[in-house]
């Protein structure tokens, strides 16, 4: 008997998210999670999850990568005593009762050999608008008004206070672009 990880959503930012879960998960219960699509890359090189078939008797945990559930919210801030996540995967890994493994950023495992480039910037940007598939606001039930896309102001800072790093966006392929010529664009292309 194993335990599958299912992922609620799957968009770049969501996966990248849950990216702490398996290794919180075998600090806590020393076993290895799994997944069952191959369309989910961001485990493909994390030691602590196998890609498998699910069989009889197998269990399920859920990752929601999103602040849209009261429940989840709430029992964050009864934990950490505010509503200021530290991030998204913070905040998914309190919602699965696990705690945050010895790094506090998203790993994808393959990437950890190489060199920092020094003053080097990856920025996402946003999700995906989500007005583009003629969907609401995510979170209107908590006065969100507006689709989820970077706003023009904070693009323009980003290309204004890092103009002389390098500059590499990530995200979806509909991800508003930062408009400056150094930045090295990876939308919709896989890391």
């Amino acid at each position: 008997m194993a335990t599958e990880l299912r992922l609620f959503f799957g968009s770049m930012g969501d996966q990248v998210a849950v990216s702490l879960v398996p290794e919180a998960y075998f600090a806590r219960y020393g076993e290895r999670l799994f997944y069952t699509s191959e369309l989910i890359w961001v485990f493909k090189h994390n030691p602590f999850i196998d890609l498998k078939q699910a069989e009889d008797g197998d269990t399920q945990i859920v990752a929601v990568p999103d602040s849209r559930y009261v429940a989840d919210i709430e029992k964050y801030v009864s934990r950490f005593n505010g509503p200021m996540f530290g991030s998204q995967s913070e905040l998914v890994l309190n919602s699965l009762d696990l705690d945050l493994p010895k790094t506090r950023h998203p790993r994808l495992y393959v990437y950890e050999d190489v060199d920092i480039v020094p003053h080097k910037v990856v920025g996402h940007t946003t999700g995906s608008n989500p007005a583009l598939q003629g969907e609401e606001a995510i979170r209107s039930q908590l006065g969100e008004d507006e689709v989820r896309v970077m706003s023009d102001d904070v693009l323009a800072a980003i290309a204004r206070n890092y103009k002389d790093w390098m500059i590499v966006q990530v995200g979806a392929a509909d991800d508003k672009p930062i408009a400056d010529r150094n930045v090295i664009d990876r939308r919709g292309r896989p890391v």
